[in-house]
């Protein structure tokens, strides 16, 4: 699950990645599947519904 990627002002990364870190871990990991949220790093806070989703289909 992907949050939106903020930087500051002063340049500092708002995020868990940026979007350079978050291509280098698709790479990495098999079968990796990106689910973007329209929201902050609070994904599980802002969209708890579509959270819930995610999570239920990894069954």
């Amino acid at each position: 699950m992907k949050a939106q990627t903020n930087i500051s002002k002063d340049g500092i990364l708002m995020a868990a990645l940026s979007e350079e870190d978050l291509g280098r871990t698709a790479e990495l990991i098999a079968e990796c599947k990106i689910l973007r949220f329209d929201c902050g790093h609070g994904i599980h806070i802002e969209k708890p519904k579509k959270f819930i989703e995610c999570l239920k289909k990894l069954k």
